[in-house]
């Protein structure tokens, strides 16, 4: 490893976290290294807990569970009063405890380590500018110092969120040392969940449309075709120094790493057993599955569906792609004529063809002009292609035409009417991805 490459990013980016790495003992070393953000999250974890203890027995090495439990200056009483229940149970039953310059704590609690900072009322709050993205660099960026310490062995870190339960393999799954990250495969279960059922089902609806995007990007051949949710990454420590980490954003923060990783390297799924993401309510973030699932709701109630964009959107991606990769940019004026005056506006306004040629000049050859291409047309570019796509020419659909009726989805045609969740599970099913949901 490029230790430099740390050190520099360390020095130059590095947050005011790096402080308290004094103040860690240096007979402390990991092998595994979990980073998880806390805001209003005492009643999940417990069990959260209980699944990194599980999976901590079954690792090989010592595990240290890094969680930075965050609010705002204008928290409420109640949001407050769970900010300290989560330090005092994180804290609880631990063998050894050191204290943080009065920020939190490090620990060992015999499984597993705790780490735990605390940026709330009682300490430093977080402005209203600052969310998870802030909260997961600070993690980030001390786990790259105990790197640069020698205090971390491993070259990838886990992230993670508080709904989440990890899989007993979550520390075992094998890793490509060709990927600059990898994501664990995901489910959404109920767990208990017991408020309104249509909120399950707007649940279910979203996490269609994460499938239904990813797969359309796939079937199109974009190189973004990823699951980029906080909750399943696994990070390469050098990479992740090379761009600069996590941006603080108050929401999107792991597509944009993911973004920004993709274009060093191949990002790939681990063949690994999901982790389960528990159904919850959430407006703690402007966009995301809180914000995605609660559009759902609101459109199930009002319309009697969720509607997601056509699915031509896609198929036009795909003829982009593909013409860009075959260089013929003559036929794909012709198929993008086919399809009418306003797509063949809007992508003559993306000049694909100039940034192809513009690619080639900087690249030695015909493999590296597409690496070079993609960098430029990358996953934030896409998304907004498609955006206009749908908010121009094709428009949405309900979710469940637009998963009978896309190329790219393979589906059973005898089992139309499906709710949500039914179609979710014969979904998982067809890519045996499933497994209970309750």
């Amino acid at each position: 490893m490029k230790q430099d490459v740390i050190t520099r990013y360390l020095r130059d980016f590095g947050d005011e976290v790096l402080e308290f790495y004094p103040l860690i003992p240096k007979d402390f070393r990991w092998d595994h290294l979990v980073l998880i953000p806390l805001t209003h999250e005492y009643e999940l974890l417990e069990d959260l807990l209980l699944s990194i203890k599980e999976a901590a027995l079954a690792a090989k090495g010592r595990v240290l569970l890094m969680v930075l439990i965050n609010g705002r200056e204008d928290c409420s009483l109640e949001g407050n009063s769970d900010h300290e229940k989560s330090m005092d149970r994180l804290a609880h039953g631990l063998l050894r405890k050191v204290p943080l310059g009065g920020f939190g704590f490090v620990g060992s609690r015999g499984e597993f380590d705790i780490l735990c900072l605390e940026y709330t009322i009682r300490t430093r709050p977080f402005q209203a500018k600052e969310g998870v993205g802030h909260a997961r660099k600070k993690l980030a960026d001390l786990a790259l110092k105990l790197k640069e310490g020698g205090q971390f062995s491993g070259e990838y870190f886990h992230v993670t969120d508080g709904d989440a339960l990890v899989p007993r393999d979550y520390f075992l799954a094998p890793k490509d040392q060709e990927c600059v990250a990898m994501t664990f495969p995901f489910l959404h279960v109920k767990d208990g969940f017991r408020g309104d059922e249509l909120y399950w089902q707007a649940l279910c609806a979203y996490d269609l449309w994460l499938r239904y995007y990813q797969l359309g990007l796939k079937s199109a051949s974009s190189p973004y075709a990823l699951d980029t949710i906080g909750s399943l990454l696994l990070v390469h420590c050098e990479a992740y120094a090379l761009v600069r980490g996590f941006p603080r954003r108050l929401a999107g923060e792991d597509f944009y790493l993911l973004n920004k990783l993709r274009k060093l390297g191949p990002i790939r799924s681990l063949k690994a057993e999901p982790l389960r993401l528990r159904c919850r309510s959430s407006d703690r973030v402007p966009f995301g599955t809180g914000p995605g699932t609660a559009k759902f709701y609101h459109e199930l109630k009002e319309r009697g569906a969720a509607y997601v964009m056509h699915p031509q959107c896609f198929e036009i991606l795909k003829i982009v792609l593909q013409s860009v990769q075959s260089q013929d940019f003559k036929g794909m004026e012709a198929s993008l004529e086919r399809e009418g005056d306003e797509v063949v506006a809007i992508c003559r306004e993306q000049r694909f063809e100039w940034a192809y040629q513009e690619a080639r000049k900087r690249a030695r050859d015909e493999l590296g002009a597409l690496r070079e291409f993609h960098s430029y047309f990358d996953g934030f570019k896409t998304m907004k292609f498609l955006h206009r796509l749908r908010d121009e020419v094709y428009s949405t659909v309900p979710l469940t035409e637009a998963f009978w009726t896309a190329s790219f989805v393979e589906l059973s045609s005898a089992k139309r009417g499906l709710l949500y969740e039914e179609l979710l599970q014969e979904l998982l099913q067809m890519r045996g991805e499933s497994e209970g949901r309750g």
